[in-house]
C-alpha cells in the first residue's frame, strides 16, 4: 500500500500561508485593506488635482446653503416664540394648505418644533461636515 498522508514536516501549508506564520493575515483581510487604501488614495488624488476655482465655487455654494439653513432655523424659533413669520414660504405645506373661512392657517407649532426645526438642524450639521471635508 501507499504511504499514509499525515502532517507534513515543519508545519508547511495551512490556512494562513507558509510554515508557522501565525501572524500573517487572511488574504481576504489583506485585499479589503488594500482596496480601502486605494480608494482613499484615489480620493486624495482627485482632491489634489481639482482646480482651486472649482473648490472656491463649491465652498461658496455650501456657505450659501448654511446661511439659508441658519435663516430657516432662526425664523422657525421666532415663530415658536412670538408667531412671527407665520406665512413664510418655508412653512408652506407639501400638498394642500388648511384654510378656514378663506384664510390660510399658519403651521402648527408642534410641527415646527418636532419636524421642521430638527430637520433643518440635521441638514445644517451634515452641511458643516461636508464643508469641513472640503477644506
Amino acid at each position: 500500500m501507499g504511504t499514509q498522508k499525515g502532517p507534513s514536516e515543519g508545519g508547511s501549508g495551512g490556512k494562513r500561508g507558509h510554515s508557522n506564520m501565525e501572524h500573517w493575515d487572511y488574504s481576504d483581510d489583506v485585499k479589503a485593506a488594500a482596496k480601502r487604501r486605494r480608494r482613499l488614495d484615489d480620493k486624495k488624488a482627485v482632491r489634489d488635482q481639482s482646480d482651486d476655482g472649482e473648490i472656491v465655487k463649491k465652498r461658496r455654494v455650501i456657505l450659501d446653503r448654511i446661511k439659508h439653513l441658519e435663516d430657516a432655523i432662526t425664523k422657525g424659533r421666532a415663530y415658536l416664540e412670538s408667531g412671527k413669520h407665520a406665512h413664510w414660504q418655508g412653512f408652506r405645506p407639501l400638498f394642500a394648505a388648511k384654510a378656514i373661512g378663506g384664510k390660510t392657517l399658519p403651521p402648527h407649532k408642534d410641527w415646527v418644533k418636532n419636524v421642521f426645526l430638527p430637520g433643518c438642524e440635521s441638514a445644517l450639521r451634515q452641511t458643516e461636515k461636508v464643508l469641513a471635508k472640503l477644506t
